[in-house]
């Protein structure tokens, strides 16, 4: 899919389950990321780009890959196979295995 180098439009608020909020952590923790405040952009979008790109939630990676995530500037690739994770991750938001802060 293609983004545009800075633009981080899709990145605000994304909930993420207890695991994959361990994952990132770590690897912030490894990479000496320091996260920043920038009111409804994520606090790992840094300098133009997602810090944490390679660990991701897949809420990220599903945006503009699947119908309601769609990327504002329209360079949407559909992905097939998607949607088996995506119903994993809807399980895991509706059994309250993640992030309500």
């Amino acid at each position: 899919m293609r983004c545009d180098s800075g633009c981080g439009r899709c990145c605000g608020p994304a909930p993420v389950t207890k695991a994959e909020l361990k994952t990132i952590q770590a690897y912030v923790a490894r990479r000496g990321i320091t996260p920043v405040s920038q009111g409804l952009t994520c606090p790992l979008y840094l300098n133009g780009e997602c810090s944490v790109y390679q660990v991701r939630p897949l809420i990220c990676r599903a945006f503009g890959h699947v119908d309601k995530l769609q990327c504002v500037k329209g360079y949407d690739v559909p992905m097939a196979g998607l949607d088996r994770k995506l119903r994993k991750l809807k399980v895991a938001y509706t059994t309250m295995d993640v992030l309500t802060r």
